[in-house]
């Protein structure tokens, strides 16, 4: 008898923390992460985990060289997802998109380049743009919009760090 209450106590116990974990919310769980670019939005994430982006600016340049600033934060962690609208007064031909930040992996290293060319604002406004801070062997920076994307990896060259364009874009993760 005592060993058939015993088992019941148990299970009903199993069965109690089991709904508890069932029906808890998700709140402690990272945000799933965008892998594609949004029409009309500029969207900033990073899965870094034992990386953080500082100063993050996404600017658009001009023929002449004049920087419109589109998007801007002061810091990015992981499974941050941040928005920011493209704005709708910009009407210059062709345009250069510069991506511009910090990346703390131990040391703080600057990635700052145009890194997509627009015909016209139209174009870039329809596919938006992702800039994707990614940890995976090693820190890169993805920056994908529509089908387009490119990806720069931090690689050690001689007694010091650089950014190099990759051939092939890093596959990147939700």
């Amino acid at each position: 008898m005592k060993r058939t209450l015993k088992l019941l106590t148990c299970l009903l116990l199993c069965l109690l923390l089991g709904g508890c974990r069932f029906f808890e919310d998700d709140t402690g769980m990272p945000n799933k992460l965008p892998i594609q670019s949004m029409a009309y939005n500029v969207t900033l994430t990073s899965n870094g985990c034992c990386l953080w982006t500082e100063d993050i600016t996404v600017s658009l340049v001009d023929a002449l060289g004049n920087k419109t600033v589109i998007a801007e934060i002061n810091s990015l962690n992981g499974y941050d997802i941040v928005r920011r609208a493209i704005p709708s007064k910009i009407d210059f031909t062709p345009i250069r998109l510069e991506v511009a930040l910090t990346l703390r992996y131990v040391d703080p290293y600057v990635f700052s380049f145009e890194v997509l060319e627009f015909s016209d604002i139209t174009a870039l406004r329809k596919t938006g743009v992702l800039v994707y801070v990614q940890e995976a062997d090693g820190a890169y920076v993805n920056v994908v919009a529509g089908d387009r994307h490119v990806s720069y990896k931090l690689n050690k060259a001689d007694q010091s760090y650089k950014w190099d364009k990759l051939d092939e874009p890093k596959r990147i993760y939700p």
